[in-house]
């Protein structure tokens, strides 16, 4: 079984506005729009290793939490 995470809408609630803005520009960087929306929209799943390159974005940024999406789902890993 493998974690998938589905949304990041409170990704960034809880980082100070410059942090924010940052993780933003980054995560922007790493992914297509259309993947973006469909991430957003909850129609794709973040894959383990989209999490931890979101993951090494925080700890690049100096954010010490870790981040926050929307839920966890397990499935196969075909």
């Amino acid at each position: 079984m493998t974690q998938y995470a589905l949304g990041m809408t409170r990704l960034l609630d809880n980082l100070p506005h410059n942090k924010a803005v940052a993780v933003r520009r980054s995560i922007n960087a790493c992914f297509s729009k259309g993947t973006l929306y469909r991430i957003r929209k909850k129609e794709r799943f973040i894959m383990p290793e989209e999490q931890n390159l979101i993951r090494s974005i925080f700890i690049r940024l100096g954010i010490d939490a870790e981040p926050a999406f929307d839920q966890y789902v397990e499935r196969y890993a075909w």
